[in-house]
């Protein structure tokens, strides 16, 4: 709370260099906040008031502060901001916080009452909210995840993204306030993925939510496997077990969907077959259309009539400094339900209204990207080009067509197992309207 460098927290010195954890605190503003205490007795280096307090003494302090100051959601609005420091030290981003509004004598007796009630809560869940800040692979994934859609594929990524990404940010009534367009997707993230709604918050309010946007337009924005176990909100076709038959037999052959195979391919084998399936696909967006059966691999094959397979979290572990280890179950192990599939805005729109369609040179090189990761992800671990694979010769996925600029006007495009010529206007799904603008319409001022 002091000017400058209020809290220099070294974790380490060495090689003339100073290291501070990730919560060490510059204040910028010229704003001062000083704290005022009156004490008739002076203290020396081994009274308790010079001992730094516990974790659970320090909630309580803090706890103290802030009821008085009636600072109510605001308490949890900073911690939401403070689980993302990590995440800014690992990617080198600087925290940008607002001060505190006082709120004394604006809240009501019931708002400071579930305050009261949910600190209380909030301190037997704080050990579990730290080691999720921790590890910032896991809020990286998170916060990316919850742009990640189950129906779309590949191909169709940056059609998918376009609305939000690059309509919704131009705007007038947006453009012209500074910080609306994130405040938008803070609210449009918290009612697609509710659990990660005060995640979503805490990194607009520290300025973490541009890194994560640039990820998200990508097309291959990071993967972490203990995100979904960790929150419940899957974040990939491969964290979804699926349902049906993987067997779909047409007039002639037995298919399977490739989304199907290439979450086959990641589970334990059972063959020796000499290929390398460890690591997960590095983008969320599940490939297109089918393959014959008879083109597997053999650690497919032997599954395509099981029923559906999924992997269950079971711990994570710690390895001490000593060699011990600590085994955790994790906060609610509670089996994950299944995704919903449809997440609705809860707006109302006139009966005859129409969807907005935008006629637009569409840039596609989150499709191409995407698409590029999910092909290759077979290719790469040892299976190569499988035979009679037409789509494996599309421009997209040959290798001297990906590049850094690789989106052109009428470049060919990935349907099925054809090229098809890039259209113009882009519906985000054939069964669904978008209401994104009548929704930012209806949003407070």
């Amino acid at each position: 709370m002091a000017p400058r460098q209020g809290w220099k927290a070294i974790v380490s010195q060495r090689d003339d260099k100073v290291y501070l954890t990730p919560w060490s605190v510059l204040v910028e503003n010229k704003q001062c906040i000083r704290i005022g205490w009156r004490t008739n007795r002076s203290l020396n280096q081994n009274s308790s008031a010079a001992t730094p307090p516990s974790s659970e003494k320090a909630f309580e302090l803090l706890n103290k502060f802030c009821l008085p100051h009636d600072l109510g959601s605001q308490v949890f609005a900073a911690l939401a901001a403070t689980l993302t420091f990590p995440t800014h030290n690992h990617h080198g981003t600087i925290v940008k916080l607002p001060f505190p509004t006082d709120m004394r004598g604006k809240n009501d007796y019931n708002q400071v009452k579930r305050t009261v009630s949910n600190s209380v809560r909030l301190k037997d869940e704080l050990p579990y909210y730290m080691a999720l800040s921790c590890n910032h692979n896991v809020i990286t994934s998170s916060l990316c995840g919850v742009f990640w859609e189950p129906d779309i594929p590949c191909n169709l990524v940056s059609p998918w993204l376009h609305p939000v990404m690059k309509e919704v940010p131009i705007r007038e009534d947006i453009m012209n306030l500074t910080g609306r367009y994130h405040e938008i997707l803070a609210i449009m993230c918290a009612i697609r993925r509710p659990k990660l709604s005060a995640l979503w918050l805490g990194a607009v309010i520290s300025g973490l939510a541009t890194i994560i946007l640039s990820f998200v337009k990508s097309g291959t924005p990071p993967l972490d496997p203990n995100a979904f176990a960790w929150t419940s909100c899957p974040q990939s076709f491969m964290d979804l077990a699926g349902s049906g038959l993987y067997s779909q037999t047409d007039a002639s052959d037995e298919m399977i969907r490739r989304v199907d195979a290439w979450r086959l391919l990641y589970l334990p084998s059972i063959v020796d077959d000499d290929l390398h399936y460890e690591r997960l696909p590095f983008t969320p967006w599940e490939p297109v259309g089918a393959t014959n059966v008879q083109n597997c691999v053999a650690r497919v094959r032997i599954h395509v009539r099981c029923p559906r397979h999924r992997l269950d979290y079971q711990n994570w572990t710690c390895q001490l400094k000593d060699g011990s280890k600590l085994q955790d179950q994790g906060f609610d192990m509670q089996p994950v339900q299944d995704f919903p599939k449809e997440v609705g805005l809860g707006t109302k729109t006139a009966a005859n209204a129409q969807p907005p369609t935008v006629a637009v040179s569409l840039n596609q090189d989150a499709s191409r990207a995407a698409s590029w990761e999910i092909f290759q992800w077979v290719v790469a671990n040892g299976e190569g080009v499988p035979p009679s694979e037409p789509i494996y010769n599309d421009e997209w996925l040959r290798d001297d067509t990906i590049s850094e600029t690789s989106s052109l006007p009428g470049d060919g495009a990935i349907d099925g197992d054809k090229a098809v010529s890039q259209e113009t206007t882009y519906p985000i799904l054939p069964t669904r309207k978008l209401k994104i603008g009548s929704w930012i319409d209806g949003l407070p001022s």
